[in-house]
């Protein structure tokens, strides 16, 4: 994720080292929405699940819903961007509608918030990740600037994006994985007998 991160800021070094979706803000801004009436009012379940008459209550409610859906939506950005990204064009992406479609809303009024209350266009990491990715097919990345090679060294559990992004690097520059398998030609993890070694082996090919 650093490397990822260096690549970006070619794009553009003003990029702020905390962005206002990062966890810790969000939740925040999150808190803030849940003040108001018209907000709730959008979502059944969340004024269900905060309204209490001891407003301390309510204040410590508040603050685990939105460190909840928070913490979700960091998971998004990381694990799947390209459904932030179909969010912000009104676009659902999984059959689970209801579920997504309120989380899709609160994503949109966040974004909203964002864009009034920051300048520029560094809100998340889905829509620099994103930029990253058109500036490698389009080769804007300056090449001085790029390592002669990039080598990845025992990943089992790596995000989508995260080889989505090396796979494209790999047009530009060298890209190499270096990666643990008990044995190539095992392709059934059940046969290896020892559970240590089917633990190692599941994991080798869920991430092939």
């Amino acid at each position: 994720s650093e490397r990822i991160w260096s690549l970006i800021r070619l794009l553009d070094d003003d990029i702020p080292q905390t962005l206002p979706s990062d966890r810790g803000p969000m939740t925040w801004t999150l808190m803030e929405l849940f003040e108001e009436r018209q907000f709730l009012n959008q979502f059944e379940n969340l004024r269900h699940y905060i309204e209490e008459e001891d407003p301390d209550q309510r204040s410590m409610r508040s603050w685990k819903l939105a460190s909840k859906i928070a913490d979700v939506f960091d998971q998004y950005l990381i694990y799947r961007p390209q459904m932030i990204l179909d969010w912000e064009q009104r676009k659902l992406h999984t059959k689970s509608l209801e579920p997504e479609k309120w989380q899709s809303e609160i994503w949109r009024r966040l974004r909203r918030h964002w864009k009034e209350h920051h300048k520029g266009e560094h809100l998340h990491r889905a829509k620099l990740l994103q930029r990253l990715w058109q500036a490698i097919e389009e080769k804007q990345l300056p090449e001085d600037e790029l390592p002669d090679r990039i080598t990845v060294f025992g990943v089992s559990s790596v995000s989508p994006a995260f080889i989505k992004t090396m796979a494209k690097l790999s047009k530009l520059t060298e890209v190499n994985f270096y990666h643990l398998s008990v044995d190539p030609g095992i392709t059934e993890t059940a046969k290896f007998g020892n559970p240590l070694l089917q633990s190692i082996g599941q994991e080798g090919a869920t991430f092939m």
